[in-house]
Protein backbone atom coordinates (compact mmCIF):
# COMPACT_ATOMS: atom_id res chain seq x y z
CA UNK A 1 0.00 0.00 0.00
CA UNK A 2 2.80 2.40 0.91
CA UNK A 3 4.58 1.56 -2.33
CA UNK A 4 1.48 2.46 -4.37
CA UNK A 5 1.07 5.78 -2.53
CA UNK A 6 4.76 6.62 -3.07
CA UNK A 7 4.49 5.81 -6.79
CA UNK A 8 1.40 8.02 -7.00
CA UNK A 9 3.21 10.88 -5.26
CA UNK A 10 6.21 10.45 -7.54
CA UNK A 11 3.97 10.50 -10.61
CA UNK A 12 2.21 13.62 -9.31
CA UNK A 13 5.51 15.38 -8.60
CA UNK A 14 6.80 14.52 -12.07
CA UNK A 15 3.59 15.85 -13.66
CA UNK A 16 3.72 19.10 -11.67
CA UNK A 17 7.40 19.61 -12.55
CA UNK A 18 6.62 19.00 -16.22
CA UNK A 19 3.74 21.47 -16.16
CA UNK A 20 5.90 24.06 -14.43
CA UNK A 21 8.53 23.76 -17.14
CA UNK A 22 5.88 23.89 -19.85
CA UNK A 23 4.27 27.01 -18.35
CA UNK A 24 7.57 28.89 -18.02
CA UNK A 25 8.13 31.80 -20.43
CA UNK A 26 9.76 30.84 -23.70
CA UNK A 27 11.72 34.09 -24.06
CA UNK A 28 15.09 34.76 -22.55
CA UNK A 29 15.90 37.58 -20.18
CA UNK A 30 13.28 39.38 -18.13
CA UNK A 31 10.29 39.15 -20.50
CA UNK A 32 7.15 37.34 -19.39
CA UNK A 33 6.36 35.75 -22.74
CA UNK A 34 7.89 34.29 -25.90
CA UNK A 35 11.20 35.41 -27.42
CA UNK A 36 9.36 37.83 -29.73
CA UNK A 37 8.34 39.84 -26.65
CA UNK A 38 11.85 40.16 -25.17
CA UNK A 39 13.97 43.25 -25.81
CA UNK A 40 17.47 41.88 -26.20
CA UNK A 41 20.76 43.52 -27.03
CA UNK A 42 21.40 46.94 -28.47
CA UNK A 43 19.23 49.80 -29.65
CA UNK A 44 20.00 52.72 -31.90
CA UNK A 45 18.06 55.85 -31.04
CA UNK A 46 18.01 59.33 -32.48
CA UNK A 47 16.15 62.55 -31.79
CA UNK A 48 16.17 65.04 -34.63
CA UNK A 49 14.53 68.37 -35.39
CA UNK A 50 15.55 68.38 -39.04
CA UNK A 51 13.25 65.66 -40.33
CA UNK A 52 11.90 66.21 -43.85
CA UNK A 53 8.38 66.67 -42.45
CA UNK A 54 9.49 69.69 -40.41
CA UNK A 55 8.73 67.87 -37.16
CA UNK A 56 10.95 66.89 -34.27
CA UNK A 57 11.20 63.09 -34.46
CA UNK A 58 12.41 60.35 -32.12
CA UNK A 59 13.47 57.13 -33.81
CA UNK A 60 14.57 53.87 -32.21
CA UNK A 61 15.66 50.55 -33.72
CA UNK A 62 15.86 47.67 -31.27
CA UNK A 63 16.57 43.95 -31.27
CA UNK A 64 14.31 41.23 -29.93
CA UNK A 65 15.35 37.79 -28.68
CA UNK A 66 13.42 36.24 -31.60
CA UNK A 67 11.49 37.36 -34.69
CA UNK A 68 8.66 39.78 -33.87
CA UNK A 69 5.18 38.26 -33.59
CA UNK A 70 2.23 39.66 -35.53
CA UNK A 71 -0.09 39.19 -32.56
CA UNK A 72 2.11 41.25 -30.21
CA UNK A 73 2.21 45.04 -30.03
CA UNK A 74 5.45 47.00 -29.74
CA UNK A 75 5.08 50.43 -28.12
CA UNK A 76 7.30 53.52 -28.02
CA UNK A 77 6.62 56.08 -25.28
CA UNK A 78 8.16 59.56 -25.48
CA UNK A 79 8.15 61.62 -22.27
CA UNK A 80 9.39 65.05 -21.33
CA UNK A 81 12.99 65.32 -20.12
CA UNK A 82 11.95 64.72 -16.51
CA UNK A 83 10.10 61.52 -17.41
CA UNK A 84 7.01 62.86 -15.64
CA UNK A 85 4.72 63.60 -18.61
CA UNK A 86 4.10 61.53 -21.73
CA UNK A 87 4.32 63.66 -24.88
CA UNK A 88 3.37 60.99 -27.41
CA UNK A 89 3.26 57.23 -27.88
CA UNK A 90 3.04 55.04 -30.93
CA UNK A 91 2.51 51.31 -31.52
CA UNK A 92 3.14 48.76 -34.23
CA UNK A 93 2.46 45.07 -34.71
CA UNK A 94 5.31 42.62 -35.29
CA UNK A 95 6.30 41.91 -38.88
CA UNK A 96 8.43 38.78 -38.43
CA UNK A 97 11.74 40.66 -38.28
CA UNK A 98 14.01 40.50 -35.24
CA UNK A 99 14.93 44.21 -35.42
CA UNK A 100 12.13 46.76 -35.35
CA UNK A 101 12.30 50.50 -36.03
CA UNK A 102 9.77 52.92 -34.59
CA UNK A 103 9.33 56.67 -35.02
CA UNK A 104 7.28 59.23 -33.15
CA UNK A 105 6.76 62.91 -33.89
CA UNK A 106 7.34 65.07 -30.82
CA UNK A 107 4.53 67.60 -30.42
CA UNK A 108 5.38 71.26 -30.22
CA UNK A 109 7.27 73.79 -32.31
CA UNK A 110 9.79 71.94 -34.55
CA UNK A 111 11.93 75.09 -34.61
CA UNK A 112 12.16 75.06 -30.79
CA UNK A 113 12.04 71.38 -29.81
CA UNK A 114 12.93 70.29 -26.27
CA UNK A 115 16.67 69.70 -25.80
CA UNK A 116 16.01 66.24 -24.34
CA UNK A 117 13.23 63.71 -24.27
CA UNK A 118 13.02 60.49 -22.30
CA UNK A 119 11.86 57.24 -23.94
CA UNK A 120 10.95 53.68 -23.06
CA UNK A 121 9.44 50.78 -24.99
CA UNK A 122 7.07 47.97 -24.07
CA UNK A 123 5.77 44.78 -25.65
CA UNK A 124 2.13 43.88 -25.01
CA UNK A 125 -0.24 41.03 -25.75
CA UNK A 126 -3.57 41.54 -27.53
CA UNK A 127 -5.11 41.73 -24.07
CA UNK A 128 -2.82 44.62 -23.16
CA UNK A 129 -0.59 42.76 -20.67
CA UNK A 130 2.96 44.14 -20.67
CA UNK A 131 5.50 41.38 -21.28
CA UNK A 132 8.72 43.39 -21.32
CA UNK A 133 9.86 46.96 -20.82
CA UNK A 134 13.12 48.65 -21.77
CA UNK A 135 14.66 50.09 -19.83
CA UNK A 136 13.26 47.98 -16.98
CA UNK A 137 12.53 51.11 -14.92
CA UNK A 138 12.49 54.81 -15.69
CA UNK A 139 13.33 56.00 -19.17
CA UNK A 140 16.36 56.66 -21.39
CA UNK A 141 17.33 60.30 -21.93
CA UNK A 142 17.79 61.12 -25.62
CA UNK A 143 19.45 64.42 -26.52
CA UNK A 144 18.64 66.44 -29.59
CA UNK A 145 21.04 65.14 -32.26
CA UNK A 146 22.07 62.03 -30.26
CA UNK A 147 22.98 59.80 -28.45
CA UNK A 148 25.43 57.57 -30.31
CA UNK A 149 24.11 54.23 -31.60
CA UNK A 150 24.50 50.99 -29.71
CA UNK A 151 22.83 51.67 -26.38
CA UNK A 152 22.05 48.59 -24.29
CA UNK A 153 18.30 47.93 -24.56
CA UNK A 154 16.91 45.01 -22.61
Amino acid sequence: MIRIVLRGLLALATTVAGLTLWAAPVGAGDARGPACSDFSGKADMFYSATDTTGEAVVQISFDLAGPSCSDWTYNLHVLDATGARELVSTSTAGDGTQRLTMRASVPGDPLLPPDNVCIYTTTTTKGGRVSDRAPDTGCQQVKLGGPPPGQNWS
